[in-house]
């Protein structure tokens, strides 16, 4: 709890180094001064700690947000989600004379904190938002507006910095990476939304069992249900996994920043 409450504080003095007030500046450091040397409860340290400045104070009151969320527990991997995602994810690394593709040593590598998505998403007021259908829909939308699907020329896995600068990309990129990332920075937990591989059957498995392609796009919780979001489908809809299995089948598992696997009795949804 310590170290994430010195992560708010570095959190808080960001905020403020534009703004070279000096005397701000040295109050937050005296802060962190304390606290590296205090044994207290994080709680408790919140409680007792207090300033003059009314700028500080009026900074420290975002404590109790901030409070909720050092008190959740960290999400645990899903006892449905076992085992290592079946698929690597590559990155395509180009240069003068380079020209490689690379396997992400972790699936959980392909995801990066993002200036540009947290921006984003500030700007459409979608930072830490009630995790309704509604606003997982707004997330969906925003992020496919911003985007065209075309094919890879080789496997290439793009963080979302990259996907939302280049603004095309092809389904690892939208509906894994994109979506996946942009909803967790919405809100969503480490065992809520994934990035998800599979068999994609567009006329359906039970129709066409012979035509499909190695697909990826995401899957999120809502409402105790999952479901898939497409990154190649610009009207944004979300649609129930139980209802569109018969389509994407999720035999090769996945991942997030923080979780990979397969889920639990070679199930190939939830």
């Amino acid at each position: 709890m310590m170290k994430r409450l010195k992560n708010w504080i570095l959190s808080v003095y960001q905020k403020v180094q534009k703004s070279n007030d000096d005397v701000y500046i040295e109050k937050l450091e005296e802060l962190n001064d304390i606290i590296d040397k205090l044994d207290s409860d994080v709680i408790e340290l919140l409680d007792i700690i207090q300033f003059k400045d009314d700028r500080i104070t009026t900074l420290m009151i975002e404590r109790d947000s901030w409070n909720e969320t050092i008190n959740e527990p960290d999400p645990e991997k899903p006892d449905w989600l076992i085992g290592s995602m079946r698929y690597t994810p590559k990155r395509r690394f180009v240069s003068k004379t380079k020209d490689v593709t690379i396997p992400f040593e972790k699936p959980q590598y392909c995801f990066d904190k993002s200036t540009i998505l947290y921006d984003l998403l500030k700007e459409n007021n979608l930072l830490k938002v009630e995790k309704t259908y509604n606003n997982m829909k707004k997330v969906m939308q925003l992020i496919t507006k911003q985007l065209t699907y075309e094919n890879d020329k080789s496997d290439n896995w793009r963080g979302i910095s990259d996907v939302l600068m280049f603004k095309y990309g092809d389904c690892d990129d939208l509906g894994g990476i994109a979506i996946t990332s942009a909803l967790g920075m919405a809100g969503w937990k480490e065992d809520e939304t994934f990035c998800w591989v599979g068999w994609y059957y567009p006329k359906g498995k039970s129709v066409d069992p012979n035509n499909k392609l190695c697909h990826a796009w995401n899957i999120t919780k809502c409402d105790g249900e999952f479901y898939v979001l497409e990154g190649t489908n610009k009207l944004g809809i979300p649609q129930l996994w139980e209802k569109v299995k018969d389509k994407y089948v999720g035999n090769l598992g996945g991942c997030n920043w923080k979780f990979d696997g397969i889920i639990k009795g070679n199930k190939t949804y939830i």
